[in-house]
């Protein structure tokens, strides 16, 4: 066991050894951000399905104004969050601009 957390230690820099320490003492806080969402005319239900099959999407709905659909993503890092958003969220087909909010404060 010590020797799987150890490898876990050294292959990410770190990262998991926070993460663990983290969590067991319930300091852990997942970054988070609001994902203002413009698509295609009509398509704001499609693209509202697609976003809820995503596991990092807590929230999603549709909203009247400037924008079509705001979502809300949560990640373990700011890192994470940006390639969820640049890898999975604005390749959608329907999705015409995103406007990413990120949360300084929980």
């Amino acid at each position: 066991m010590i020797f799987v957390l150890l490898l876990l230690f050294f292959c990410h820099g770190g990262k998991f050894l926070k993460l663990l320490v983290s969590l067991l003492y319930g300091e852990y806080k997942m970054a988070s951000a609001y994902i203002l969402i413009n698509c295609e005319i009509g398509e704001e239900s499609s693209v509202m399905s697609q976003l809820k099959e995503m596991p990092n999407v807590s929230e999603v709905h549709i909203v009247y104004g400037v924008y079509d659909l705001i979502a809300k993503i949560e990640a373990e890092d700011t890192d994470s969050l940006k390639k969820i958003v640049t890898e999975n969220l604005r390749v959608l087909e329907k999705v015409r601009s995103t406007m990413t909010m990120i949360c300084v404060d929980q």
